[in-house]
C-alpha cells in the first residue's frame, strides 16, 4: 500500500478566540499561547461529508491523468 497523495478540506465558517471569552471566560491570547490556535473552522449545515469531501484539495485528482494511474486504485478516506 502506497500514500501517493494526501487532500484536505477546511470549512467556509471560522470561530476566533474571541467567541470562547463570551463562553467560558478564556481570553484569545491564553488560548492562543497554550494551544497555538487562533481560530478553528465549523462546518455548516450544507458542508455534510459528501460535500466536503467531493470539494478537498487532492494533488492525485489533478495529476491522476498525467501520471498513468489507474482511477480504480484511489480510496478516498476521511476522518471526523
Amino acid at each position: 500500500m502506497l500514500i501517493n497523495s494526501v487532500g484536505y478540506y477546511i470549512p467556509e465558517t471560522r470561530i476566533p478566540n474571541d467567541y470562547f471569552t463570551g463562553v467560558n471566560g478564556l481570553t484569545s491570547d491564553w488560548i492562543a499561547q497554550r494551544t497555538g490556535m487562533l481560530s478553528r473552522s465549523r462546518a455548516s449545515e450544507r458542508e455534510t461529508m459528501d460535500y466536503m469531501c467531493s470539494r478537498k484539495k487532492c494533488p492525485a485528482c489533478f495529476t491522476l491523468r498525467y501520471q498513468g494511474s489507474r482511477p480504480d486504485r484511489i480510496c478516498f478516506l476521511y476522518s471526523l
